[in-house]
């Protein structure tokens, strides 16, 4: 077998594994690095969205924070169901979820420790962190953690997480 790339995959069990697996940051560093362009160029108020994934700094346009509203698979209140950004530094919201894809019975968030989507009661987890690819990463590894989400989250804690179980709607901080 040729392999392309740096990763040399592992044949365990009739099943291939790749060595080092990765989890996806793409939104969250081209989020990083739209804004690192944005305040390049001297803007200091702004917010860009990327597929859901929110990045921001400063106010709008009536001087407040930016509001951003998390979608809610369950009822919650509206209070928890904005994110404020603060206007004095640049945050990130990214959300993760385990929607299936193409109406297949199965989900994209691949749980390394068996190589398979991963099962968990976790719907969809929304971090708040100072990057994109830290948001983007935690809102991936809570959905994937699924009953240890909480002791994760204690663990590796960022700004804020809001995950929405099966049925129910937990807020981190």
């Amino acid at each position: 077998m040729r392999v392309h790339g740096r990763h040399q995959p592992t044949l365990e069990q009739h099943r291939i594994f790749e060595t080092e697996q990765g989890i996806g940051i793409g939104k969250g560093y081209a989020l990083d690095q739209i804004a690192d362009i944005i305040e390049t160029s001297g803007c200091t108020d702004y917010w860009v969205s990327l597929g859901g994934d929110v990045i921001g700094r400063g106010t709008d346009e009536s001087g407040k924070p930016w509001r951003i509203l998390l979608d809610a698979l369950h009822d919650i209140s509206d209070k928890d169901a904005y994110v404020t950004l603060p206007a004095d530094k640049r945050q990130t919201v990214a959300t993760s979820t385990r929607m299936k894809r193409g109406g297949k019975g199965w989900h994209h968030l691949i749980d390394p420790r068996t190589g398979r989507p991963a099962k968990t009661l976790i719907e969809s987890a929304s971090v708040v962190a100072e990057t994109g690819v830290l948001a983007d990463v935690m809102a991936k590894c809570l959905v994937i953690a699924g009953d240890e989400a909480e002791t994760f989250w204690q663990d590796h804690h960022q700004i804020a997480a809001f995950v929405q179980y099966t049925n129910r709607w937990e807020k981190y901080e």
